[in-house]
């Protein structure tokens, strides 16, 4: 068994928009492998390290559980559990991975340490028809 000492451990709550900065859309990758736009209701940044500033993960198999905190407004009050996302850089999107409970707070059990979203799946998207109408250019005589 190895032991650490750790020397850092940074649990940042950040709005989505801050982390969007840093990684990509709001495009994810769900359980099922279908493509989704998310609506955040929090995103946890998780960073570890030891006593010589090495970055720290945890053992292959185990979990760590992460506490957010309860975002403020709920798609529905009935609402038990969240999905939990993480950016997948291989495939430049969130990837759905585990779901956070909604038990005196949300919980959520991970398996590596990242930037973790509290998202909700939704396959719709936007889209415009429409004509550019350019305005008339005066002749130059």
């Amino acid at each position: 068994m190895v032991r650490y000492t750790m020397a850092q451990c940074r649990l940042l709550q950040q709005s989505l928009d801050a982390i969007l900065a840093l990684r990509g859309d709001a495009a994810g990758r769900s359980a099922n492998d279908s493509s989704v736009i998310l609506t955040s209701y929090g995103v946890l940044r998780v960073q570890i390290t030891g006593a010589q500033s090495e970055q720290l993960e945890l053992k292959p198999g185990s979990t760590a559980s992460l506490q957010f905190s309860l975002p403020k407004s709920l798609p529905s009050p009935q609402l038990s559990a969240i999905p939990l996302w993480y950016f997948d850089e291989q495939i430049g999107m969130w990837k759905e991975e585990g779901s956070a409970s909604l038990v005196n707070g949300m919980y959520g059990n991970v398996s590596h340490f990242t930037d973790w979203n509290l998202d909700i799946p939704s396959s719709r998207r936007a889209f415009v028809e429409g004509r550019v109408l350019c305005a008339a250019v005066g002749e130059v005589g």
